[in-house]
């Protein structure tokens, strides 16, 4: 009974070890970033691939003119674009206090209430309104695409779970994660 609980666990976890093991794939035209050993120290170069060898990749790297040749045995650690964490919602409310804020004051400005009523507040709300709406659009627009972006290692695991006999009998159960 005991065995078959270990077996069962295992089962289950089985298929996040296989996604947590599957690299994205690296082909011409993705975006990486590449640590890798130059003559003084480790440095960092960004770019997309154009070409691919068994012991090379040359990038057309971020900000320079002509090709990078990057030898495979230099690297220490490869990474592959996924795609940019979207920042709608931290933009959407600086766009909501910048937009009502102005569109309170600008209603205020072109309707003042009227001093002699008792609950006159002028344009004030509806500029606010507004403002606030318009900000808000503006900003979840613009703060969609405009957060970093996301990067996924190649070239080894990050996690790996396991199960297996214990070398004094019974089951064994084990976890390693790359930093």
């Amino acid at each position: 009974m005991r065995r078959l609980r270990w077996v069962i666990v295992a089962l289950l976890l089985a298929p996040f070890a296989a996604v947590a093991q599957t690299p994205p794939p690296v082909q011409v035209g993705s975006r990486v970033r590449i640590w890798h050993h130059c003559a003084p120290a480790c440095q960092r170069t960004t770019g997309t691939v154009v070409r691919l060898t068994p012991d090379s990749i040359l990038l057309n790297a971020d900000h320079q003119f002509s090709p990078t040749a990057i030898a495979r045995g230099s690297v220490s650690t490869f990474e592959v674009a996924n795609g940019r964490k979207s920042r709608a919602l931290v933009v959407a409310g600086g766009g909501f206090l910048i937009g009502s804020t102005v569109g309170l004051l600008i209603g205020t400005a072109v309707d003042p209430p009227d001093p002699n009523a008792f609950l006159d507040f002028g344009g004030g709300p509806a500029g606010f309104v507004v403002g606030a709406l318009l900000g808000t659009v503006f900003g979840a627009a613009i703060g969609a695409g405009a957060g970093p972006e996301r990067w996924v290692a190649v070239g080894g695991e990050q996690a790996q779970i396991g199960l297996g006999p214990a070398p004094r009998g019974g089951w064994a159960f084990g976890g390693a994660f790359k930093f």
